[in-house]
């Protein structure tokens, strides 16, 4: 005890001398706690930022570490000629993602779960976990990834939802997307190319997202991008940032999916290839969209469909507000009716696509008696 009041009558009788002197530093002086010079404290200080999160890095281990939430909440009225009209307020989506790297960024890793993505037996959403996977970087730019992601079929499918120039994506991304699946990736690029190849677990009944393999058949998916004028982040809609000379980027895919029956999707499960093709482009202020889809079956009963969308966005307040439309057409290639989608958003950015507010309106046209008008207004943020 009388150890303990010499030591803090010293710190406190330091104090007046210190003047501008930090607690630690006054501490240190007085031999309370280690100097950097130390061997304990010995190296680079750790280091923190905000970088599209709130990022810590640690230099002497080549360590990395970013932390990024993401709330999408909503209130939407449907208005439904074969069923009944709803009003609800909703959680959209309530994430957190921790990323990073690891031995001087030759590893990056990720881990998302979404809180609100699935369903209880009540109906009530459910904590889901959505990525997690770990990539080596073997040899600039060639990279291996192992784990659970997006499949690469669809652009629209694979951006994140916050960087959406719609609170939704299109019916046909949706419709022809493979969903996030278990598997495995090497990728590359090469001046304005990009590629990856992949191998995962597939869609057959019992597989696909969390779920392991139940037979010995995959699904590969190959992806190529091109910058073919400028440079685009193809992944991030709308022109919030006023791009001043124009960027056209063009991407494809195609995936082959050996499933022996159908299971989430009936548009793409079972054996047969899904093509897309994609187009962007941005102008100062201007920007537009347009993705293509086309099912081949291996089963002439399966039928092919395809489907396409195109939107257009333009930023009526240079970074800050823009109007958009969208439209979309679906062919099931069978007796059912097409699917015809129109959309309009009105999209006000506070803070680029990190915190936005998306006023909507949907229409579905799937036929007679078959037709569904959605309002929306969602308030989303992401950082």
């Amino acid at each position: 005890m009388r150890k303990l009041s010499v030591l803090i009558a010293l710190v406190l009788l330091s104090a007046p001398a210190s003047q501008a002197k930090t607690l630690d530093e006054v501490l240190a002086g007085n031999g309370v706690v280690a100097t950097r010079g130390d061997s304990a404290a010995s190296g680079s200080a750790a280091k923190a930022w905000w970088d599209g999160g709130t990022k810590v890095e640690f230099p002497d281990q080549g360590f990395s570490a970013k932390i990024t939430t993401s709330i999408q909440t909503r209130y939407e009225y449907t208005n439904n000629d074969s069923g009944a009209d709803t009003s609800s307020f909703d959680i959209h989506k309530a994430r957190l993602a921790i990323s990073g790297s690891a031995l001087n960024k030759e590893f990056d890793y990720m881990l998302k779960v979404d809180f609100v993505d699935g369903s209880a037996a009540d109906g009530s959403a459910t904590p889901v976990l959505s990525d997690a996977y770990l990539t080596w970087h073997v040899a600039d730019p060639i990279w291996l990834r192992m784990g659970q992601w997006k499949t690469g079929v669809s652009r629209q499918f694979n951006a994140n939802d916050e960087t959406l120039m719609f609170a939704d994506r299109s019916f046909a991304s949706n419709s022809f997307s493979l969903g996030r699946n278990i598997g495995a990736a090497v990728g590359g690029s090469w001046d304005a190319f990009a590629w990856q190849v992949a191998m995962f677990n597939g869609n057959d009944t019992g597989e696909g997202q969390n779920l392991s393999g139940t037979d010995e058949n995959h699904s590969a998916v190959v992806n190529l991008r091109w910058d073919a004028m400028g440079h685009m982040d193809a992944a991030v809609e709308g022109d919030v940032d006023g791009t001043q000379d124009a960027a056209l980027n063009v991407g494809f895919a195609m995936a082959y999916d050996d499933s022996k029956s159908s299971a989430a999707n009936s548009l793409v499960t079972g054996r047969g290839s899904v093509y897309n093709l994609d187009v962007n482009f941005k102008y100062q202020g201007w920007s537009a969209n347009a993705e293509g889809f086309y099912r081949d079956a291996d089963a002439d009963s399966a039928g092919d469909p395809w489907a396409g969308y195109v939107q257009v966005g333009y930023m009526i307040c240079p970074h800050q507000c823009e109007v958009a439309l969208r439209y979309g057409h679906l062919d099931y290639d069978s007796a059912s009716d097409d699917n015809e989608e129109y959309a309009a958003s009105f999209n006000y950015y506070f803070w680029k696509h990190n915190l936005k507010a998306q006023l909507g309106v949907a229409h579905n046209d799937a036929g007679d008696n078959n037709e569904t008008t959605r309002y929306l207004l969602q308030l989303s943020s992401w950082f």
